[in-house]
């Protein structure tokens, strides 16, 4: 479980080093809005098992759900696209409506409590780590978003040779 789950914990961690909020990752407000920012996936599948009055989706189809776009989405969040720690603050710590970074239901990522628990232990080892004065971030290409430092300028990074991808 611990190698499973390390990639998206990683990107979490990173994401919250480049945002200078890794030693405050205990606070499970600094927690939910790194991972409402930056869930661990971008995009759920799942198969529809059963017809619904209240869904227009049918027996076996494929269903894709994107918590990347649905934390970002202003019908839930005000001002989604900013980094507000304290929206938090009347809300559950891991059960917001509108929130789904490890997904929901009986197909919730069973390890999502350990991702938690890894990030906060982490946190803990990073909390002396300086906080960057101002940064740009940029975000790394990934199966889970992460945010990274920029070290280029945009109009300096090098394009890709994709001939020998197959």
């Amino acid at each position: 479980m611990v190698l499973a789950g390390w990639g998206s914990t990683a990107a979490m961690i990173t994401s919250a080093v480049s945002l200078g909020v890794a030693g405050d990752l205990r606070s499970p407000f600094i927690l939910d809005e790194v991972l409402r920012l930056y869930p661990p996936s971008f995009m759920i599948g799942r198969t529809a098992t059963g017809k619904s009055s209240e869904f227009p989706f049918k027996s076996g189809e494929t269903l894709l759900i994107s918590p990347w776009l649905i934390h970002r989405s202003s019908r839930a969040w005000a001002s989604p696209l900013d980094f507000r720690p304290g929206r938090w603050a009347d809300r559950v710590p891991g059960a917001a409506p509108g929130s789904l970074p490890f997904g929901l239901g009986p197909r919730r990522c069973p390890a999502s409590r350990f991702a938690r628990t890894q990030a906060t232990v982490t946190g803990d080892l990073l909390s002396n780590l300086p906080r960057p004065q101002a940064t740009e971030v940029t975000l790394l290409e990934n199966r889970s978003p992460a945010l990274s430092q920029r070290r280029d300028k945009p109009d300096s990074v090098p394009e890709r040779d994709l001939s020998s991808i197959s």
